[in-house]
């Protein structure tokens, strides 16, 4: 065979190797991007079971919840229950250490927050100190809990039941309280 016979073999056969990849390539680009666009299976599902929980609060949050429900209605205020604190508070904008103090309330919730109608600003943070408060690493927790919102300007009122608890929000809360 000639030099110029095999070169034009070659030739025409790269041509259809390149067309033969470049209609592969655009296949398998085109079977990428209606993956993307299509619901992926929840393959995680088979992984983690999950169940409703009966109640959101305890027999005890929710017997204080409904006196707190009746007083926030005199007071002119909003209740909510189980806030994480990172919604509450923040850490200050362009502190060095903004990750870890953001790691530190990203995962704590407050029993109940009682917050002004209008605009929802936060007035009071209510715990309810059950039993479990007094181990020492829950001690600790409400430790930095209460000097975060501190820090904040958020008062934060503990008590063990509801006895008294309309006075001491009263005497608890910073007036004045804006009015809806």
């Amino acid at each position: 065979m000639e030099p110029t016979t095999i070169l034009i073999v070659l030739l025409i056969a790269g041509i259809i190797i390149a067309v033969f990849c470049a209609k592969k390539d655009k296949h398998h680009k085109r079977k990428k991007r209606e993956a993307i666009l299509q619901p992926q299976p929840q393959h995680y599902n088979k992984a983690y079971l999950y169940q409703k929980r009966t109640y959101l609060l305890t027999v005890n949050e929710n017997s204080l919840y409904i006196k707190l429900r009746n007083i926030a209605d005199e007071l002119k205020l909003e209740i909510f229950a189980k806030v994480r604190l990172a919604d509450i508070i923040e850490p200050k904008r362009g502190s060095q250490n903004w990750k870890a103090s953001f790691t530190k309330i990203r995962s704590k919730h407050v029993d109940f927050l009682l917050c002004e109608k209008l605009g929802i600003k936060s007035v009071l943070v209510i715990e309810l100190d059950d039993y479990s408060h007094s181990r020492p690493d829950r001690k600790a927790r409400d430790e930095f809990v209460d000097q975060a919102l501190g820090q904040a300007g958020i008062p934060i009122l503990h008590v063990k039941n509801s006895k008294d608890i309309e006075e001491k929000i009263r005497h608890a809360i910073t007036y004045p309280v804006e009015p809806y």
